[in-house]
Order: structure tokens, then C-alpha cells, then sequence
């Protein structure tokens, strides 16, 4: 082998190195410098091989970039109507003790409170229903209107809203899950439940993107 080929197999390893090119392309490249004898022949063949495999590369990358757009289109087009869940209510004069049964009976983390006229005027979590047994309370008198959390502090959904929108308000507030509720436009206090967003739902969305 020559001076000269012996340069170019030397400047050919060291920018396959340098470029990133994989072990096999470089052996393939070495292999036709030493089988053609001309030096611009075996150039031009190792840049046609080293130009298709960097367009098969981007080619990859960006079947791979839309199926990611693809995905993401597909979650910012969803509502929050299209994964609710059917809500778990009770009235506010319920005591302690049956909710903490209809909570365990509807396998649910949280129960939303509505009062006479149906208005959602509370919710009540796990974590609520805990504190309430292990105080000295009891539990089959108290109504759980004394222990829920309000309507002024309760996080709510519009079934119109944006799956991405309702799933911050459910991380930002570390919630279990959110009323998706309907506010009368005549009357604004009165806040009818028609649904339940959870994390469950949330997730059996992406599990259903990732199988299609």
C-alpha cells in the first residue's frame, strides 16, 4: 500500500471517529479503499455510503419526531368530555361512617358533596375520612359536611376544557381528582357535577394513544 493511501486510510479513521460514524459503515469504507486502487474513487464511494446513511439517520429521526407530534396533537385534541368518568355523590348530611362505605364500595379516591338542591358544595378525599377516624369524633353521627372541603377551595373541570388544561389543575393541586361541573349562565351558583376527571382517566388516555 502506498504512502498516499496509507494518508487517506489515516484521515478516513479518524473523521469516521470524529463524525459518529458506526464500526460497521467504517469497516465497509476501509474494505473499498483497499480493494480500488484509485484514491478519488474509493472518496467518492466512501462519501456516497456515509451521505446515505446520514439521510437514513434523518429519515428516522423525523418518522420518529412525528410520530411524537402525532401523539401530541392527538392528547390537545381530547376534552375533558371525551375520558370523564361517572362522578360519586353524596348529600351533605351523610355521616362520616356511609361515606367512608360508598367511597370503598365505588373504589374511588374522592366523593364530591352536594347539597338539597344538588349543587356541588364540597369533596371530601381519603385523606379527610382518615383524619376524621382516628379522631375522637363519632363517626356514625358526624355529617361530612363538618370535614369536606369547600366550594370556594374546591378545583373544577368544564367538560369542554382541554385534557392537557385539567390535567395541570389536578398535578399543580396534588389532587386525586376534579368535578367536571356545569354552572347554570343565569345563575352562577348553582354548580351541577356531571363528571369526574382522575388520574385514571388520564392514564388509560395514554394507554389508549400508545396501543393505536
Amino acid at each position: 500500500m502506498d504512502s498516499e493511501k496509507k494518508l487517506f486510510l489515516k484521515n478516513f479513521i479518524w473523521n469516521s471517529l470524529g463524525t459518529g460514524i458506526n464500526s460497521f459503515n467504517s469497516l465497509f469504507f476501509l474494505i473499498i479503499v483497499t480493494r480500488v486502487n484509485d484514491i478519488q474513487t474509493a472518496g467518492i464511494f466512501s462519501i456516497a455510503y456515509a451521505t446515505a446513511t446520514i439521510l437514513y439517520t434523518l429519515a428516522m429521526y423525523s418518522g420518529r419526531l412525528c410520530q411524537v407530534t402525532d401523539i401530541k396533537n392527538k392528547i390537545k385534541d381530547k376534552k375533558v368530555k371525551d375520558i370523564m368518568s361517572m362522578p360519586v355523590l353524596i348529600k351533605q348530611d351523610t355521616n362520616i361512617y356511609d361515606s367512608i362505605v360508598t367511597m370503598f364500595l365505588s373504589d374511588v379516591g374522592s366523593i364530591f358533596i352536594i347539597d338539597d338542591s344538588e349543587n356541588l358544595c364540597g369533596i371530601v378525599s381519603r385523606k379527610d375520612l382518615l383524619k376524621a377516624t382516628i379522631g375522637s369524633a363519632d363517626i356514625n353521627k358526624m355529617p361530612i359536611g363538618m370535614i369536606m372541603t369547600r366550594t370556594p377551595n374546591v378545583i373544577t373541570a368544564n367538560k369542554e376544557d382541554d385534557v392537557i388544561l385539567a390535567t395541570k389543575k389536578i398535578i399543580e393541586h396534588e389532587v386525586d381528582s376534579i368535578p367536571v361541573v356545569e354552572i347554570n349562565k343565569e345563575d352562577t351558583n348553582h354548580i351541577k357535577v356531571i363528571g369526574r376527571l382522575s388520574k385514571t382517566n388520564i392514564t388509560k388516555l395514554f394507554l389508549e394513544i400508545a396501543d393505536n
